[in-house]
């Protein structure tokens, strides 16, 4: 059993910061997942950036990326996609409600568990409930239940998790340590920092892996990891139950810098790579910066917060679809059986105000 593990694509409508990589990363993505012949892929949620300002075009890039790993799951890969907190418009919808399952291909908009695997996965995507502390009492048991054997638990969420060691922040939602006595592995979505730790429970300790943000889109996405996640699990292993994970960086993905060029310099001797991103390297230069404790890609960091800054900007450009987008409306609409020119203002009117 092989799995891929990603959040946070963030697709957005217009001409933004890692549009253009957006394309590239799917496409890579779905290669990867291919060639390293991966049985399972997990989406952790944030797949539009906000609901409030999603329209057509947002749709339409959506639609390209979901038809894109239906494609795989024809293939036989189960896809798993979680509804993430970018995405709810209320506790009733969800920006992904307009696309359709297909074969081997699920979003998920409750909490699943997925049987007949040497693992159990559980898979939690964001609720709106989740956002107030108040409601985590009456609807924890929803989440958290007791094991019925003694195959290993995984858990897959989109949910924000109480005491996350990230940015210098503690959030507030889920008990990390009640979930870790629940679970042998943790994936979390969410957070945008890729980062691995271990959460200690009397005499247990869980690995939490966090996988970041796919692609990097802004300030807030420091650091010089943004890919995917790869869990090996063989029940015959030395690594069993929790298996084993990798990272693989994403070849396309815009890397952050904020802080003095001396230590820029620095990490571009470090690591020469960084040298060769141009434009999809961003930086800004500041002798002044507040630090806040954090961990990243389970090494020690800082966060750094910007003042006075100089900004180093970069080119790019617009992801656009295959074919002009209102000719790939109508060619969705027709494909459901329905009168393009007549349902375009009511299917507007419906999912994209």
């Amino acid at each position: 059993m092989r799995t891929v593990i990603f959040g946070c694509p963030h697709i957005q409508a217009t001409t933004t910061l890692g549009s253009e990589a957006l394309k590239a990363t799917v496409e890579w993505l779905v290669s990867y997942c291919r060639q390293a012949q991966v049985t399972h892929v997990v989406c952790l949620g944030d797949t539009v950036e906000s609901v409030t300002k999603t329209d057509l075009l947002a749709n339409l890039k959506v639609k390209w990326v979901l038809d894109t790993f239906k494609a795989l799951a024809a293939s036989g890969t189960q896809v798993y996609w979680l509804i993430g907190n970018h995405d709810v418009y209320s506790e009733q919808y969800s920006a992904l409600d307009i696309f359709e399952d297909a074969t081997n291909f699920r979003v998920l908009r409750g909490p699943t568990n997925i049987e007949g695997l040497n693992v159990s996965m559980t898979l939690w995507p964001f609720q709106q409930w989740m956002d107030d502390p108040l409601a985590w009492p009456k609807h924890k048991d929803e989440l958290i239940s007791p094991r019925r054997d003694g195959r290993p638990r995984a858990l897959f969420t989109h949910c924000p998790i109480e005491n996350m060691p990230m940015g210098g922040t503690k959030d507030q939602g889920a008990d990390l340590i009640e979930i870790s006595l629940q679970y042998d592995l943790i994936f979390a979505g969410h957070y945008h920092i890729a980062n691995q730790f271990l959460a200690e429970a009397m005499s247990a300790q869980t690995p939490v892996v966090v996988p970041g943000c796919l692609i990097g889109h802004d300030f807030k996405d420091l650091g010089w990891f943004h890919g995917i996640v790869v869990w090996d699990l063989m029940p015959d292993s030395q690594e069993y139950p929790t298996g084993l994970v990798h990272w693989v960086p994403n070849p396309h993905a815009h890397y952050f810098f904020v802080g003095p060029s001396a230590e820029y310099q620095a990490a571009c001797q470090q690591q020469p790579e960084i040298t060769q991103l141009r434009d999809r390297t961003h930086v800004r230069f500041t002798d002044k910066v507040d630090a806040a404790p954090f961990r990243q890609w389970g090494l020690p960091t800082v966060q750094i917060r910007p003042k006075h800054t100089q900004v180093q900007t970069s080119s790019h450009k617009s992801f656009k679809l295959e074919g002009d987008p209102v000719e790939d409306l109508q060619k969705w609409l027709s494909a459901s059986g329905k009168n393009p020119t007549q349902e375009l203002l009511a299917t507007a009117r419906e999912y994209l105000a």
